[in-house]
């Protein structure tokens, strides 16, 4: 007889440019990397905070887990008017060996970007605000 797993209190710490869309709520999700720790999982209790181990330490709310989602993020570049910009494809992580189903179409790639708190901008839409990140952070 298998026991049931009891929810645990998982703590996130946001960036200080998503903080205000995370404590109004339209950031909605979060992208994290396997690592060493576990990750939350449905059900779980969120504390959610920016600025953590610093004197700006600010909470900015608590939420559960509704649901878990393992993707893979493939970021390449495309030619477009004689230049190369970034751009992202999501792919569910339903495959270990290779990549799984895309998220959908360029504006389900957008909806999702904007749900983890990516706005247009001048001349870079959602999605390609996603994808420099990544780069950025992933020093690509």
């Amino acid at each position: 007889m298998s026991k049931k797993r009891e929810a645990a209190m998982v703590v996130y710490n946001f960036k200080e440019q998503f903080a205000d869309l995370v404590a109004s709520g339209e950031k909605c999700q979060t992208i994290r990397r396997l690592g060493k720790r576990s990750h939350a999982r449905a059900g779980d209790r969120l504390q959610l905070y920016t600025g953590q181990r610093t004197k700006s330490c600010r909470k900015l709310g608590e939420a559960i887990c509704t649901s878990v989602t393992p993707i893979k993020i493939l970021i390449g570049y495309i030619p477009t008017s004689g230049a190369y910009i970034r751009d992202i494809i999501i792919y569910q992580a339903d495959n270990p060996t290779g990549y799984g189903e895309p998220v959908g179409d360029n504006f389900a790639i957008a909806r999702f970007a904007m749900a983890d708190g990516f706005r247009a901008k001048p001349g870079r839409n959602a999605q390609g605000q996603m994808a420099d990140f990544f780069c950025k952070k992933s020093r690509l």
